[in-house]
């Protein structure tokens, strides 16, 4: 799992699991989904996408314990989320989620690489893909 920060570091996953031709799992920290909003980080991934067709890469958005942001995430697109709130509260929007096709996911499970700080995300990116071979 890679925590990305913004659209740079989107466009560096997708970047580097095209280049690498490795699937890549990459989460968008919760302060970011609330800086950028879900709507214009959907636009970044589709446009990452659209620019690297051959990446494989599932990102999903932290939605923290916020609920109208998780919301305004299936609204927006997005078709993986994580959300930490109430359990009743969850099991509402995994209904939401479910009924268009999305999925809720655990925030962080198996090795993280945050890219917060990375000064140079593409070689931090570039060296945890050949790790995993």
């Amino acid at each position: 799992m890679v925590i990305v920060h913004g659209p740079d570091h989107i466009e560096a996953c997708f970047a580097a699991a095209e280049q690498s031709g490795r699937a890549l799992s990459a989460l968008v920290a919760a302060w970011a989904g609330a800086a950028y909003g879900p709507l214009y980080l959907a636009a970044a991934v589709a446009a990452a996408r659209a620019r690297h067709p051959r990446a494989e890469v599932r990102i999903a958005l932290d939605c923290a314990d916020d609920a109208g942001r998780a919301m305004a995430a299936l609204r927006s697109g997005w078709q993986r989320l994580a959300f930490s709130g109430r359990a009743d509260v969850r099991a509402r929007i995994a209904g939401m989620a479910e009924a268009q096709g999305a999925m809720l996911i655990e925030s962080h499970t198996g090795p993280v690489l945050d890219l917060a700080g990375e000064a140079a995300p593409e070689a931090a990116l570039a060296r945890r893909l050949a790790d995993c071979k």
